[in-house]
């Protein structure tokens, strides 16, 4: 009896080869046997420059026994599915078919993107933030989102470190999903007041040097956000593609910049913080910095707002 998984095998090693000199990508087909080297694998291309199509088949038989096996499409569109071979086919043409029965798909991950803004501070009596996040939902709501993409909260918090920090915890916390499937990013917005386009800021700092008081009082000098974390010198960035995100917003029209410096007052004490529970919970958190509205208008930061959601959601 002609084993399918062996005539897969066979059938994708035999297209394959002549596929990849025209990518001129180095193949390891014994590694793609393994489960625990995929990751490694696809990084690996990742590096390359080229991200070809993945169509991952099956991972675990009735019997145990895996099977992985990928396709690599000319147009270099990307895709992914799961299921269990029973027989294939070959289209020589931009790629590979493959079919089979019983096969469970599994599409982009839903995410979910919460949204925090900050009250009023020294210096700062209307935040912009407050006002955008407070309508954030309604324009939302009016103008639509893409496919997959869900807002979720969206919370105003006090301008305050260490005497806030159970609420944002709080907030944070509020944000796991009980959808093992669902991703989920925290996007953080502050405003700053010498700023005339928007900052997308790629790291925080453990680092609380407030300028001034925040709203309960506390004036932090040179000490570290989380102590366990070591000195004020560390920094946490972003998982998030700041540059493919940037690229995006670009297109649209949008005067945006990358930045490595968020400061030290509360918005990196809360960026740190977010960046800090987002690694340990596998989620992603992102902060931004938008100017006044003295500069960009509202409306125009609402919009900005959607592009960024949008922006997110297709490159994270």
């Amino acid at each position: 009896m002609t084993n399918p998984t062996a005539t897969l095998w066979r059938a994708l090693r035999r297209e394959i080869r002549g596929v990849k000199d025209e990518l001129g990508i180095a193949l390891d087909f014994s590694a793609l046997l393994a489960v625990e080297l995929v990751d490694d694998f696809l990084a690996g291309l990742n590096c390359t420059g080229i991200l070809p199509s993945i169509i991952l088949l099956g991972k675990k038989s009735d019997h145990g026994a895996f099977l992985l096996a990928f396709v690599v499409s000319r147009s270099y569109r990307v895709g992914a599915s799961t299921g269990f071979c029973q027989q294939c086919s070959l289209d020589i043409g931009n790629c590979i078919c493959v079919l089979f029965d019983e096969m469970g798909s599994e599409g982009p991950k839903p995410l979910t993107i919460h949204v925090t803004g900050f009250k009023k501070f020294q210096g700062v009596d209307e935040n912009p933030t407050e006002t955008m996040v407070n309508n954030l939902k309604d324009f939302v709501e009016k103008r639509g989102l893409p496919a997959g993409l869900k807002l979720g909260s969206c919370t105003v918090l006090e301008t305050a470190g260490i005497g806030a920090l159970p609420i944002l915890n709080k907030i944070l916390e509020s944000g796991i999903s009980s959808m093992d499937k669902e991703q989920v990013i925290w996007l953080h917005f502050g405003v700053n007041a010498g700023a005339s386009k928007f900052a997308i800021e790629r790291q925080a700092v453990n680092e609380a040097t407030f300028g001034c008081p925040d709203e309960l009082g506390w004036q932090p000098q040179q000490l570290p956000i989380v102590p366990e974390d070591g000195g004020i010198s560390r920094t946490r960035e972003t998982s998030c593609s700041t540059e493919a995100i940037l690229e995006v917003l670009k297109k649209k029209g949008y005067d945006a910049t990358i930045s490595r410096n968020a400061g030290r007052y509360v918005c990196n004490y809360v960026y740190y913080h977010s960046l800090r529970f987002a690694e340990l919970k596998g989620h992603k958190s992102l902060f931004v910095h938008v100017p006044f509205f003295s500069s960009i208008d509202e409306e125009n930061q609402m919009k900005f707002i959607a592009a960024l959601l949008e922006a997110i959601a297709s490159t994270c």
